[in-house]
Formats: structure tokens, sequence, C-alpha cells
């Protein structure tokens, strides 16, 4: 990409990608490619993101990369056209994490109680037959759009919520819907904040082995410090 940012606004778009994405991501005993695109102010942003044990690999359309560490909060951002890697510790993740569940107009810390309600349409998304489900997730109007027939969706929204323990998505657990409360996946999942749709499509998920190296910073990534980073805190994302 030709489009430079500087170093807080790459750190505020990729704590932004990894919270919004955070909800939707697996750490099951096997790895995982789920590939998805959120639509936001009508721009479409591929995402991919690999799973593997506690180990996080966000790909923002080859541009940007966070590698992360779901049980410390830790993560490593890498921008590719520059070879720059930041690393951002789980305090000012969460930091970052809080300010956008206040944005969003949660009401309050506590989990959200989820209520899903059957609108009665339907619709074919990538070959699946698809219900409306509407809900408020605690003062956020949501709508999903559950495929009941996805192959092992059972085992994949359970391990989806997995990371609920994560000290990052502490901060955002009144976003996050029970996988009891799912009856199938949600390929899509459009959240009303603050008047605007933020839709985010699951395209893809595929069960597979990743190599350790997909989880590493690249030996000649120069690292950029971060006002208010410390070195010894400093996430562990990549080990």
């Amino acid at each position: 990409m030709n489009v430079c940012y500087t170093a807080p606004e790459i750190m505020k778009k990729a704590i932004l990608a990894f919270g919004t994405i955070a909800c939707l991501v697996l750490t099951a005993k096997a790895d995982y490619i789920i590939k998805e695109e959120i639509e936001h102010s009508g721009k479409v942003q591929p995402i991919s993101i690999k799973v593997k044990g506690t180990k996080i690999r966000i790909d923002v359309a080859g541009s940007n990369s966070v590698i992360a560490n779901s049980v410390t909060g830790d993560m490593t951002v890498l921008m590719h056209g520059q070879k720059i890697l930041m690393k951002v510790n789980a305090e000012m993740v969460k930091a970052q994490m809080k300010a956008l569940k206040e944005l969003s107009g949660q009401k309050s810390d506590a989990s959200a109680e989820v209520d899903l309600k059957p609108t009665g349409n339907h619709e074919l998304i990538d070959g699946y037959d698809t219900e409306e489900y509407t809900t408020d997730v605690n003062g956020v109007p949501t709508s999903l759009f559950i495929a009941k027939s996805y192959p092992d969706y059972q085992q994949i929204v359970a391990a989806i919520y997995q990371i609920q323990n994560s000290p990052v998505v502490a901060e955002a657990h009144g976003l996050v819907i029970p996988p009891e409360k799912l009856p199938g996946l949600p390929l899509r999942t459009v959240h009303t904040i603050n008047g605007q749709k933020l839709v985010v499509n699951i395209t893809s998920t595929q069960e597979t082995d990743l190599p350790d190296t997909d989880f590493s910073v690249p030996a000649d990534y120069k690292e950029l410090s971060l006002p208010g980073a410390s070195k010894k805190d400093a996430g562990q994302s990549e080990k």
C-alpha cells in the first residue's frame, strides 16, 4: 500500500481490528483459518485469521498483520510495506477496548443478557440457508444470519467463545453472545453503532495444521517504539 499512517494511527487500527474480530476467533486444539469481510462506511475490508492454540494472527488485506496471544493479551503489529513492527502490551489494548466499548454505547460492564428473536426472514449465504435473528447486545442492536446446517457448527461456536478468558476481551464481554444461544454459525453479523452499520461476514472456515512460523516476527523487521509503551511489558505474542 502507498498509504502511510503514523504509529498511533496504526496502533488504533490494529487494536480496533483485534477487538472486533476477537469475538469471532477460535481457540481450540485444532488449528483454523477463518476468512472474513468487514463492511463499514461503504468499504469492505478482507480479513484472514489464523489460530493455533493461544496464538492468533490477523492479516488485513496483505498490508498489515497482528500477532496476538489470547492468554496474555499482548500483540505485535507488523507493517509489511515499511518492514516495521510495534509491540503493544495488554494494558494498552484494554484501554483502547474500553474506549471502543464506550463508543459503541454499551450500557454496563456486565455480560449481555441476549434474547435472540427470529424474524422469519431467510437468506442464502455462500450456499447455506440462513435465518435472521435480532437481539440487543448490551445496548447495541444486532442482527445475525445463522446457518443451522453449517458443518460442525457446534464445535466452532463453542470454540469461538473460549477467547472470553483473554484479558483483552474482558473489556468487550458485553458484546459477546454466549454460544449456547446460537442455533448455528452466524455467517453474517450486523451491529448498528451510533446509527451506522458494522457488518462482519464469515466467508470460510478451514481446519488445518499451521506452522509456528506463521506466528513469528520476521527477522528483518525493525521495532518502532510507541509513546507510553514499556519494553519490559511489551507483548510476547510472537513467541
